[in-house]
């Protein structure tokens, strides 16, 4: 103990009060520094202006004070020193019950030993410095707790809360100490002697182990999930003396999984979809290139060798829409953007969608006022909008309404949340509702999933809604869907609005049809297209060059370079692609033309280097006007149409 500690002397007795400072003079020990006031008003006067007091000596008889009282104001006006009070003989409960309100000891006036007064007091000063560590210590600990991102909650054997956390009193207000613990997929209490079977304070409690449960909690419109571990907590003699719960809201984090594993079945998905429409093309390919072909040599006499042939062409052209819409959900067909009004697109095709709605539907178009600009396909805009329609149409059996709706909208993060590549900001809204049959929860989580359909029996291919999904995902747009049973369904598809006009769309008028006498190079690594594309060209007048893959398409041009007047290249060849290809003989030649074959796979060309270096193309299937008219525009220098889906424009 430190010498000379300063002593705040509460007596008013002279007698009581020369007897306590004669038995602290004679300590051999340390010095006290001994101050003494008669009065309580006295001695507050004398804590507010001495310098420092390390311990109080109170006696609860007082002229201006008497009992607890005294104490109370001692401990108001210097709360952070220790005190010692000043009993009768007679009045030892006083004394107890002193030091049940905080302080530190207390003495018995006649009964003081002499010896033993300086080690009360010093005991008493650390006594007092121990508690303030305690206290500190404590509210650093919960402190801590109450500012972690979870709840924590103890539970005592009797199924008792001794504990909560800020946190778990925020989102269990109804909760409080000594009361039971709720169940946390009810929210309610349930009765001790049937508490809830996956309980994981129960369990701890009564195994002594750590046990973890998950539980979905609604609260309001939306559902809050909980994860829940609870671990024993045990004394020294290694004694379950009670549970604690971290309780934590995992809702953000279960979204974004269930997002991560929609995403990676979708890629996966994807992947196979590409591969299986690239194949699918080149074989539509031959059977439109051929029927085509065919179909120009017959005579007025073998028409029902015509109607065949027709026949044969419509299938190619269902099968190339499908092969379209699995290339758009797998995100490998190339864009083609452009500074869009919405209001102008859905203007355009409604002609096209009240043919296709079907009479007993009606079809209304509300264009919002002073709509902003989009950057988006036009191509795909429209079969988004076209999907969305057949949609709505096929959840209307007895007829209704479909409403299109487009205005201006601006987004705060918390709407962009679920969507990683969307951005908060302001956005054009496109909006399609119906008044079919709705549906419930279930069908609606999995609306967006590719091959998911109800109406199998009619056909569905479960590809719309997905492919609109990825077509607004490519956009870095955002898509939901509202709906319930019997009320119809809302999809609202939110695109980004960018600030510049957008450019009016021309009517296109096909121009006729003019061969050549030019050689061009032809790289096609699959037979039969490549047997169609030469039949075609040779047919125009062209002299053509075939190669079988990208390495003897290069070396054809070291042999024949001078001859060649242009080069057509599959995006996809073993032996070098394409792109490789363009590279290597735009080394040799600069100015040399070229025109890309795509089967819509986007694995070794993608649209960047289509799009920034201004190159041609044409995707397979396409039918053999489109492919001299290309050929001939890029020959002739003529201003080079836009990449984009070209099969039945005939």
């Amino acid at each position: 103990m430190k010498q000379d500690t300063r002593v705040l002397l509460l007596e008013d007795n002279p007698g009581d009060a020369d007897l306590i400072c004669d038995m602290l003079s004679r300590d051999g020990v340390g010095g006290f520094e001994i101050r003494r006031a008669e009065r309580l008003a006295d001695a507050i006067a004398c804590l507010k202006n001495w310098y420092q007091v390390d311990l109080a000596i109170v006696d609860l008889g007082l002229p201006d004070s008497a009992g607890l009282d005294t104490l109370q104001s001692i401990r108001r006006a210097a709360p952070d020193i220790p005190v010692v009070v000043l009993t009768g003989n007679d009045d030892e409960a006083t004394g107890i019950a002193a030091v049940q309100q905080g302080a530190e000891d207390y003495l018995v006036k006649g009964l003081i030993p002499a010896q033993l007064l300086p080690r009360v007091l010093r005991h008493a000063v650390q006594r007092h410095l121990t508690k303030d560590r305690l206290r500190e210590s404590e509210e650093k600990y919960r402190g801590m707790v109450d500012n972690i991102g979870m709840g924590v909650v103890l539970i005592s054997p009797r199924m008792e809360i001794l504990e909560m956390n800020r946190r778990m009193r925020q989102w269990f207000p109804d909760v409080s100490l000594g009361s039971r613990p709720i169940c946390y997929r009810t929210l309610r209490v349930p009765p001790l002697d049937r508490p809830c079977d996956d309980c994981p304070a129960v369990s701890t409690l009564k195994y002594g182990v750590v046990h973890e449960t998950t539980a979905q909690i609604a609260q309001g419109e939306k559902t809050v999930i909980h994860r829940i571990v609870s671990s024993p907590v045990r004394d020294a003699q290694d004694r379950i003396v009670a549970a604690i719960e971290m309780v934590e809201d995992v809702t953000e984090r279960v979204s974004l999984e269930q997002q991560l594993r929609r995403a990676q079945r979708m890629e996966a998905v994807g992947q196979l979809a590409g591969g299986v429409a690239h194949d699918f093309n080149n074989v539509l390919q031959a059977i439109v290139g051929f029927a085509e072909m065919a179909g120009g040599l017959l005579k007025g006499g073998e028409e029902p060798a015509g109607e065949c042939l027709a026949e044969i062409l419509k299938g190619t052209r269902r099968a190339a829409l499908l092969t379209r819409q699995l290339l758009t959900f797998s995100r490998r067909q190339i864009l083609t953007l452009e500074n869009l009004d919405l209001n102008e697109v859905v203007s355009g095709l409604m002609k096209m969608l009240n043919r296709v709605i079907g009479e007993h539907i009606r079809i209304e178009f509300r264009p919002g006022s002073e709509l902003g600009t989009v950057c988006a396909d036009r191509g795909q805009m429209e079969q988004v909008l076209l999907n969305l329609c057949i949609n709505a149409r096929d959840a209307m059996f007895q007829g209704g309404q479909v409403t299109i709706r487009t205005e201006n909208v601006a987004i705060d993060g918390e709407h962009v949340k679920p969507h990683a590549w969307a951005r908060p900001g302001r956005y054009v809204q496109l909006r399609v509702a119906d008044t079919g049959c709705g549906m419930d929860a279930e069908t609606l989580s999995k609306v967006f999933d590719p091959f998911f359909t109800t109406k199998r029996a009619r056909g569905g291919t479960g590809l719309g809604l997905a492919t609109v999904h990825s077509i607004v995902c490519q956009h870095e747009g955002v898509v939901r869907c509202l709906s319930e049973p019997g009320k119809g369904a809302v999809v609202e598809i939110l695109l980004p609005l960018v600030e510049r006009p957008a450019i009016p769309a021309a009517e296109k008028i096909p121009g006729p049809v003019r061969g050549g006498n030019e050689t061009v190079l032809v790289a096609e690594d699959d037979e039969t297209v490549r047997k169609v594309i030469r039949r075609i060209l040779e047919g125009a007048g062209y002299t053509v060059v075939l190669a079988t893959n990208g390495k003897e398409a290069i070396r054809l041009f070291g042999e024949r370079g001078d001859d060649l007047d242009l080069a057509v290249l599959d995006v996809v060849m073993p032996e070098l692609g394409g792109r490789a290809v363009h590279g290597a003989l735009s080394k040799k030649n600069p100015d040399f033309p070229f025109l890309f074959l795509s089967g819509y796979s986007a694995s070794s060309f993608h649209a960047a280097f289509i799009l920034e270096e201004g190159m041609d193309l044409i995707q397979k299937p396409f039918v053999p006007d489109d492919l001299l008219r290309k050929i001939r525009a890029i020959l002739d220098g003529r201003v080079k149409s836009p990449p984009g889906p070209s099969f039945g424009s005939h």
